[in-house]
């Protein structure tokens, strides 16, 4: 019996040796998962997150509207619920915004929201003469504006019949050239041709206004605004007609038309001029811009064409490299060098790392959305 007892005895002893064990075991696994969040907390994408995520409180509606848009860019449908509310803002600028980016995300139902601010007409009497009435009024349209661009831009051609209706009955003729201009933008070639009419008037602030909204159409085509971009003598009208030809496709004697404001005195001609040859892929350009790269001190007209060479594989950028780009603090060149940063992301994600601090929140906002790119590369 004594010896039964103490057989039984050893085994309980092992028994409850081996649960402490399985026990110690158990408890070991919730520490890893703690040790796992954590460092996912910390991950650099995280912090990216995080950081566009605070600028949903950011007092600057256009901050605000910016990391809400840009949030749609990581293509996470989790952030769903987090921009929907935002549909809801008291800046109707914000809602545009929130529209855009849940339409990204595939949650395309929303847009009928452009709908209902495009339709909420400005209600003061539009034929009162007073400042104040007319700001508002004019404030109210520009928002009315954005509603319709944003309309257009995710509907495309699906959005003419509502440009049509409002180009025939909208109470305000800004609205209705509006609607005019994004007709054009959508094909409508009779709306075009006005605007190219427009170019050849005599009054400047007409040619003015029809380059402006060029740039917003867009058309493929370069002949009408070269001819007139050849015989317009105000520099203001000449460098919104050449930044108009950002979607055009150039033949080769357009190019080489372009190719000649590389060298103009003017910086601001050199700039748009550098910005449409970006998208030529003939050889002769490329090894234009090659040139420019090499020789140009402007380190934004740097970067820019380098990132169309490390696109090309036409250059190599080193660690060296990198700390000339980082030399200046200054907002624009850093938003520049993280447009190259995809092509070089062990030699940039450090740097992208620290734009997460800086005092600039579009560069905040930028460099956040590139770690999170770059991390779902891997």
């Amino acid at each position: 019996m004594k010896s039964f007892l103490k057989s039984l005895i050893i085994v309980l002893i092992l028994c409850f040796t081996n649960q402490n064990l399985f026990s110690k075991s158990d408890k070991k696994e919730p520490a890893d998962k703690k040790t796992s969040q954590t460092s996912n907390e910390n991950s650099p994408s995280k912090i990216a997150l995080n950081t566009i995520v605070s600028h949903l409180k950011n007092s600057d509606s256009d901050v605000k509207a910016y990391a809400i848009e840009a949030l749609s860019k990581t293509h996470n449908s989790k952030l769903i619920p987090i921009i929907k509310k935002y549909l809801d803002d008291p800046s109707k600028y914000v809602q545009i915004s929130a529209v855009k980016a849940m339409w990204e995300l595939g949650e395309v139902k929303y847009v009928s929201k452009l709908a209902d601010i495009i339709n909420d007409t400005p209600k003061e009497n539009i034929y009162k003469n007073d400042p104040l009435t007319q700001i508002k009024i004019i404030s109210q349209n520009k928002i009315r504006e954005k509603a319709i661009e944003a309309m257009v831009d995710l509907s495309g051609i699906k959005a003419s019949k509502f440009l049509l209706e409002l180009k025939e009955n909208d109470n305000f003729p800004q609205i209705r050239d509006v609607a005019s201009r994004e007709l054009a933008k959508i094909g409508f070639k009779d709306e075009l041709t006005n605007f190219y009419q427009a170019l050849n008037s005599n009054d400047e602030e007409i040619r003015n206004q029809a380059a402006q909204d060029l740039i917003r159409i867009c058309p493929d085509e370069a002949g009408e605004i070269l001819i007139a971009i050849k015989k317009e003598k105000s520099i203001r009208v000449k460098i919104l007609m050449i930044e108009s030809l950002k979607c055009a496709k150039l033949n080769s004697k357009d190019e080489e038309d372009v190719i000649k404001f590389i060298d103009d005195e003017n910086q601001t001609i050199r700039y748009k001029a550098i910005f449409i040859l970006v998208n030529s892929n003939s050889q002769k350009v490329l090894e234009k811009l090659k040139k420019v790269y090499e020789d140009t001190p402007d380190m934004n007209i740097k970067l820019i064409v380098a990132k169309k060479l490390l696109k090309e594989n036409l250059i190599k950028i080193e660690q060296s490299d990198v700390e000339y780009f980082n030399s200046i603090n200054d907002s624009e060149v850093k938003r520049n060098f993280i447009g190259i940063s995809s092509y070089i992301p062990e030699l940039s994600l450090n740097y992208l790392i620290n734009y997460l601090n800086d005092s600039n929140p579009y560069v905040q906002i930028d460099s956040a959305i590139q770690i999170i790119q770059m991390e779902k590369k891997k």
